[in-house]
């Protein structure tokens, strides 16, 4: 009984050999590889992946560092001696706060901050 890979090296003997010749082989593949080095334009440079990642990471603090000014901000406002806005910060729940990443791809991503989270006590 024979093997698969026997056929096939039975068939491929079988058929005329149109290989191209060695020199020939040779000019295709430097022309392909001349054409490769020519689109790289260089080296990788990880500047670029770095700056991309310092800049994510400075609107990320940004975005924090705002969102807790306002929180502040709101928080002073609710301490007025007026019995009115008093009442009024108390019946509103508190909002959530969120942070959206979008792809161009569609992919959308949702992170919601829960502040009364407490990891400590256990239920």
């Amino acid at each position: 009984m024979t093997d698969l890979g026997t056929q096939i090296r039975d068939a491929l003997r079988e058929q005329d050999d149109e290989r191209l010749p060695a020199d020939e082989v040779l000019a295709i593949r430097r022309v392909v590889v001349a054409s490769v080095r020519a689109e790289e334009g260089g080296t990788f440079s990880w500047l670029r992946p770095l700056a991309v990642a310092a800049t994510v990471i400075a609107m990320i603090a940004a975005g924090v560092t705002l969102g807790e000014r306002f929180d502040a901000r709101d928080s002073a406002g609710a301490g007025e001696s007026d019995a009115t806005s008093t009442h009024a910060a108390v019946k509103q729940a508190p909002r959530a706060r969120q942070l959206h990443f979008s792809t161009p791809g569609g992919t959308r991503i949702i992170w919601i901050f829960n502040s009364d989270l407490d990891l400590k006590t256990t239920p």
